[in-house]
């Protein structure tokens, strides 16, 4: 079930009280994360509360998503078993950190037939991922986009997240999500508090040619909608009582 993903709703898979906020904020796609929010020493834990809540969305009509460790990880690999042998089918896998089509492949063999349905959702967030990322965007009929991370990717680099500085590598991802006739969707804008910034970055990231944007906290949703979606702006629905997804 695709449809364009104008907003990603992060929701860390500890927090199993803010697991429906994604559909309450009219999200495109809630997700529910099992990498950077999660310590390492909760991961099985994450994997426990997670799945199920899935299993139980199946065919509610809401579009649901889970990020997974890298599959070049441990806890990638654990993460991927334990979909599979589970009774949850997620609409789409987010896939971090990927650098080489190879891992899309791995991806998919893991998951077996079963899985032929669920969409994919490579994360790019190194140079290696910029350098490769047209072969990634054509790799597969499942990919229904590639996602941008800027913060990763920033570190990587040594520099700042700064637009200016982040400018090549958004533009690079939009191209190979062009050609391979795919959505590209922007890193999250990371401050709650500040309207003009949020504006700002999705009015930016849409003028370069991105579909949608990953948001970090529920009260960013709407500005989202509204700017991809290219309906007129709102009043900025603020962050007051607000907590971050991890």
């Amino acid at each position: 079930m695709k449809k364009t993903l104008h907003s990603v709703l992060v929701t860390c898979a500890l927090k199993t009280d803010q697991y429906h906020r994604a559909a309450e904020c009219g999200a495109s796609l809630g997700l529910i994360d099992l990498e950077d929010s999660v310590p390492l020493g909760q991961k099985e834990n994450a994997r426990r509360l997670a799945l199920p809540f899935l299993a139980g969305q199946q065919g509610d009509g809401y579009l649901h998503a889970l990020r997974i460790n890298s599959v070049l990880t441990q806890e990638g690999m654990r993460d991927l078993l334990a979909l599979r042998d589970s009774g949850t089918m997620p609409d789409a896998v987010l896939l971090p950190k990927v650098e080489s089509p190879d891992e899309i492949g791995t991806l998919e063999a893991l998951l077996g037939r079963r899985f032929e349905q669920v969409g994919i959702l490579p994360i790019i967030e190194s140079p290696g991922g910029i350098c490769a990322v047209d072969e990634i965007a054509r790799v597969s009929p499942r990919i229904w986009g590639l996602i941008f991370g800027a913060a990763d990717f920033s570190s990587a680099m040594g520099t700042t997240q700064a637009w200016d500085n982040m400018v090549y590598a958004r533009s690079r991802i939009v191209a190979a999500a062009r050609r391979a006739g795919v959505q590209a969707i922007d890193s999250p804008c990371f401050d709650l508090h500040h309207e003009e910034t949020v504006w700002t970055e999705s009015e930016r990231a849409r003028d370069l040619g991105f579909q949608g944007k990953i948001a970090i906290h529920p009260k960013h949703v709407p500005v989202l909608n509204q700017v991809f979606s290219g309906t007129v702006a709102g009043t900025w629905p603020g962050l007051a009582g607000g907590e971050l997804p991890f």
